[in-house]
């Protein structure tokens, strides 16, 4: 399992090359995405609603609609939300830009940070082959 974690400030395009990145590899690979919400801005049911009382109150809830399968587990740290994908072959991660997990910086970030391992020019085809070769060992 390889994780990397893009980084850059709100519309620097971090969300854009993530999903350029996933359907580049979803066939080859298992991949994971974590997104940081420090705000906690995430909704996953309406306020108030019989559901979302139950997802507030328990440690671990799902919701099966039609077309999708969510589950609302709460984790404490983020290496636990990590484990829950230990056999993916990628997790990538959105923010969580002080933890020291390897980063593909996007865009001018001001402050210094730890173990940038790609810093994205504006070529994502060269951020493609930094990928495969990140994930693949090759």
């Amino acid at each position: 399992m390889k994780i990397l974690s893009f980084v850059g400030y709100h519309n620097s395009g971090k969300t854009t090359l993530i999903e350029y990145i996933i359907k580049s590899f979803q066939d080859k690979y298992k991949i994971a995405y974590i997104k940081h919400d420090p705000k906690g801005h995430a909704v996953f049911d309406k306020e108030g609603s019989d559901s979302n009382k139950i997802l507030n109150l328990n440690h671990q809830s799902a919701i099966l609609s039609k077309d999708m399968f969510v589950l609302y587990q709460k984790p404490k740290t983020i290496e636990e939300a990590i484990e829950f994908f230990k056999d993916y072959d990628l997790i990538i991660l959105e923010g969580f830009k002080y933890m020291a997990f390897p980063k593909v910086k996007v865009g001018d970030i001001k402050e210094p940070l730890e173990n940038i391992v790609y810093e994205y020019n504006g070529d994502k085809e060269a951020l493609k082959k930094f990928v495969e070769t990140y994930v693949s060992g090759f």
